[in-house]
């Protein structure tokens, strides 16, 4: 069984992924670190095309990239990277498959178009996606947030940084709000109740 966790950033997908995969003993694979290996093995005059997060996004430089860019240039970024990626997601799940390999898949990249093609084509997969809707529920929420390691919290030095930040976890819930009704999967927003959601999500996959 393959079980595919898609939705916004910061709405819980890889802590849902971690509770299902210590529940199941089933090990995880992120499209993060499918990222990083395709783009490794892209041209260096290809990079900028096919995986334009790269020059968007510096680490250190958090406030500047939320001030250089709307949040609706990082969600065009993400579908396009998603669009170079969904060739490796369908081998990997199909090679896993095929060798009774049960796994969990993670990430941003799972956008509901793709996944329903993956799912006319592969049975053995359980899906849903996780948002965020609210601007200012999401912004109290990373106002409460003291985890230095966070890449967000970590990383912003300026308070308008957290609500463009809070603008664009909304910006990317209501894309996958509309694209998972669209294709007909579940979504459930994280907002509120969270680890309740997480548990409700949990129990939707498993059962």
């Amino acid at each position: 069984m393959i079980y595919i966790i898609g939705g916004a950033p910061r709405s819980g997908k890889t802590k849902l992924a971690k509770r299902l995969s210590r529940k199941l003993s089933v090990p995880i694979y992120s499209t993060d670190k499918l990222r990083i290996q395709v783009a490794r093995k892209t041209p260096v005059s290809k990079i900028d095309l096919m995986f334009p997060f790269n020059r968007m996004f510096d680490g250190d430089k958090v406030d500047e990239c939320f001030r250089k860019y709307k949040s609706e240039d990082f969600l065009n970024a993400d579908k396009v990277e998603a669009s170079c990626l969904i060739e490796e997601i369908i081998t990997f799940m199909k090679h896993n498959l095929n060798n009774n390999n049960d796994y969990i898949i993670e990430g941003v990249h799972l956008l509901p178009r793709y996944i329903k093609k993956i799912q006319l084509s592969i049975s053995e997969c359980r899906i849903i996606y996780l948002g965020k809707i609210d601007e200012h529920k999401i912004l109290n929420g990373l106002k409460l947030n003291k985890d230095k390691k966070d890449w967000i919290i970590g990383h912003i030095k300026k308070s308008v940084s957290l609500v463009r930040a809070s603008r664009m976890v909304s910006v990317y819930g209501k894309f996958f709000l509309k694209e998972a009704k669209k294709y007909g999967f579940k979504f459930l927003n994280t907002e509120e109740d969270f680890f309740k959601k997480l548990k409700e999500a949990e129990k939707y996959l498993v059962n």
